[in-house]
């Protein structure tokens, strides 16, 4: 008999996208009791024997085969973006330098290394099993310095009125990350006394507020931070370091900046994709409320920062939310008849980034968007709300439609990217046609549709085959800060080599990023060859 407990997953039913090979990680269940288990039938279990160690009671269902009862719990991992508890993107063998002398003087026998990225719009929590570098857990939040501003330079404003504004947006940020951390060693039964070690990665602003340093030199041109090294000390040395609740002598990690509002998080992109390697012309995209945009061209690399709002994220989109469950992440028009796809399937109740690309890609190929943005009906009439789903048809009774406001924040948030992308190709003399590869990072990115976001002219209008998208690299990049002394080395050399390009210095900048709020008028866009 299977008995399922506490269970929070949709209609009681696993998850499962790979059909039961083990691969995609979703149908992770809690194992509340059992007598018995035929282990050779589980995956985790295997890989744990191999290193000599054993993972919590979270299994993936379609690799146990049970020979007694179960009392299971069913967690809904839908909610965490990324697939960052794919079971395969867990081990990152080739970063697995953990220095174990540090282990074994702190007397930990089960230490943990703990991710935080911190985004303008969303928090992401990782932990990790610093012996073996298995991913255990993550989480993900609304950033809650929200509530002061959604944009860095409303927050960095705030902040420089007093210190105690400062210290406020400080403390938000501190009681964010340690909700997280709760919610997910709780799940795994884990105390936080064997947290070992903390790598924080964001933006520079992001970064600054963390460690309430200085911001005073932010809020001006040439936008100078207060540091950019690499930095590493124990958590009892750190402001307001009871409210994380880490034990003093965690140790916490900042990686280092590249210069202005490009943080380590550009820099751990770099590392992760290893960018700069390529001896191609090649782009790199993180998509977010404060995008980067890094070209290697000619061995050298160069990094911008634009600020292109929260609608990639939901925000400024009257039905948006983040890539949770519930929210509409694929859409299509077929033969007048509206379909889409729902994170965790189930009833939509409300559109995510990826969503929103869909839709204003279809409405253009069937004439419901022009170029100018403007919105139409089925039958060419112009209107201000398009109705999507109606309200019998979502989860929350309440329909779910398109606003020309939502439209012109895409248009402001792609005019940003595209201008900044070819404001960079421009000041140095090349042509976008010649970028030879394009990778594509950032959680918004992970679900990205490249022809749709082409189509409407997000993206360059170059073949499909250019393209690689990589999923969240900041994090990923955070990873292997957290778990290799070698990759913090080559971090301090990728953040001395990188050329910071500030936007609002290149002359066309401005002209780009009117050019790029239209939508394109021509339906020739690039497909994969």
């Amino acid at each position: 008999m299977l008995s399922i407990v506490n269970n929070n997953s949709p209609q009681n039913m696993i998850n499962s996208l790979c059909s039961g090979k083990g691969k995609c990680g979703k149908c992770r269940i809690r194992i509340l009791g059992y007598s018995i288990l035929n282990d050779c039938n589980s995956l985790e279990i295997d890989q744990a024997k191999k290193n000599n160690t054993y993972l919590s009671n979270i299994k993936l269902a379609c690799q146990i085969i049970p020979s007694t009862d179960l009392t299971i719990s069913i967690i809904d991992f839908s909610v965490h973006q990324d697939n960052i508890f794919k079971i395969r993107d867990t081990y990152l063998n080739f970063v697995l330098k953990y220095p174990y002398s540090v282990v074994n003087k702190k007397g930990i026998h089960n230490p943990l290394g703990i991710v935080v990225d911190i985004g303008t719009t969303s928090i992401v929590v990782t932990v990790i099993d610093l012996t073996t570098g298995i991913l255990l857990g993550a989480d993900s939040s609304i950033n809650p310095q929200i509530s002061i501003g959604r944009d860095i330079v409303t927050r960095l404003t705030y902040a420089l009125n007093s210190e105690k504004n400062r210290e406020e947006l400080q403390i938000k940020i501190l009681k964010g990350i340690k909700e997280l951390i709760i919610k997910i060693l709780n799940m795994l039964n884990r105390p936080f006394s064997e947290i070992l070690e903390i790598v924080v990665i964001g933006n520079t602003v992001m970064h600054h507020l963390f460690c309430f340093a200085p911001i005073e030199k932010l809020s001006r041109a040439p936008y100078t931070p207060d540091f950019t090294e690499l930095r590493s000390f124990p958590a009892k040395k750190f402001k307001n370091h009871k409210i994380l609740g880490l034990p003093t002598d965690t140790i916490i990690t900042i990686p280092p900046l590249i210069g202005g509002f490009i943080g380590s998080d550009a820099v751990v992109d770099i590392l992760y994709t290893e960018i700069n390697k390529s001896s191609k012309t090649s782009l790199l995209i993180d998509f977010g409320t404060n995008s980067e945009i890094i070209l290697i061209h000619e061995n050298e690399i160069y990094a911008a920062s634009v600020a292109a709002g929260g609608a990639f994220e939901g925000q400024h989109i009257e039905c948006g939310m983040r890539g949770i469950s519930g929210a509409i992440e694929e859409f299509r028009i077929v033969n007048n008849n509206i379909e889409y796809v729902v994170i965790s399937a189930g009833l939509p109740k409300g559109i995510c980034g990826s969503g929103i690309i869909d839709i204003l890609s279809e409405l253009w190929k069937h004439k419901q968007l022009d170029y100018r943005g403007r919105l139409f009906t089925k039958d060419g009439n112009l209107t201000n709300k398009l109705i999507l789903v109606p309200h019998n048809q979502t989860a929350n009774n309440n329909e779910i439609f398109l606003t020309r406001r939502d439209v012109e924040a895409i248009q402001k948030a792609k005019a940003a990217t595209m201008g900044a992308i070819r404001s960079l190709t421009y000041s140095l003399n090349i042509k976008i046609e010649e970028i030879d590869m394009v990778i594509i990072a950032g959680v918004f990115g992970s679900k990205l549709n490249i022809q749709n976001a082409k189509i409407i002219g997000l993206l360059p209008n170059l073949p499909n085959s250019k393209y690689q998208i990589q999923g969240n690299t900041a994090e990923k990049g955070g990873r292997t800060i957290l778990l290799s002394q070698e990759s913090r080395r080559i971090a301090i050399e990728i953040s001395k080599l990188a050329i910071r390009k500030e936007l609002n210095e290149i002359q066309k900048f401005q002209s780009f990023f009117t050019e790029e709020l239209f939508f394109p008028k021509s339906p020739e866009v690039n497909k994969n060859h």
